[in-house]
């Protein structure tokens, strides 16, 4: 019930244009992004975009959110259910709207397809929720395109993020 009402007064304040400092938003997606709001979990509120500094969460399953990236770095909340040796790092994809492969890990976690020519190392992971960061300011993301993030860990089982660069 309470949760109910704190989005129902968000959705208020942004309806009246008058939200809280730092709060503020850029035209992102023409669909359904994700919204954290304090501690009622993830919302998604048709027409919103993911603020600065926003943390994403990686999903089982891609549905209609999409994800504003600003100044290159994507911030992630992932999830890894089972125990990982120590330094694993995070093995990931990145496809463009055509599905092409344009940034991926190797299987010990560095990062290919560098426009920069030196090898970069994708984030540590280790068993439960990590908070990640991955800068892609190396790599050849064209702003206002969108793209696909895929992360896997060591059974296969696979997450998805999708994400739309915005100009800094």
């Amino acid at each position: 019930m309470i949760n109910n009402i704190r989005i129902a007064l968000i959705i208020a304040l942004i309806m009246a244009g008058s939200l809280p400092h730092g709060f503020g938003m850029r035209s992102c997606c023409d669909l359904s992004v994700t919204w954290q709001v304090a501690d009622t979990g993830t919302r998604q509120i048709k027409g919103l975009v993911t603020p600065k500094r926003e943390w994403m969460y990686v999903q089982e399953r891609m549905d209609g959110t999409c994800h504003a990236v600003y100044d290159s770095v994507l911030r992630i909340h992932y999830e890894e259910p089972y125990t990982v040796s120590n330094h694993q790092r995070l093995r990931f994809k990145v496809y463009d709207k055509y599905r092409n492969v344009v940034v991926q890990t190797d299987n010990a976690g560095n990062i290919t397809d560098s426009i920069c020519g030196a090898i970069t190392q994708s984030p540590i992971i280790r068993t439960g929720e990590n908070w990640l960061e991955i800068n892609f300011w190396c790599f050849n993301l064209n702003e206002g395109d969108y793209y696909y993030l895929e992360v896997w860990n060591g059974k296969g089982e696979k997450g998805f993020l999708r994400f739309k660069v915005m100009p800094s």
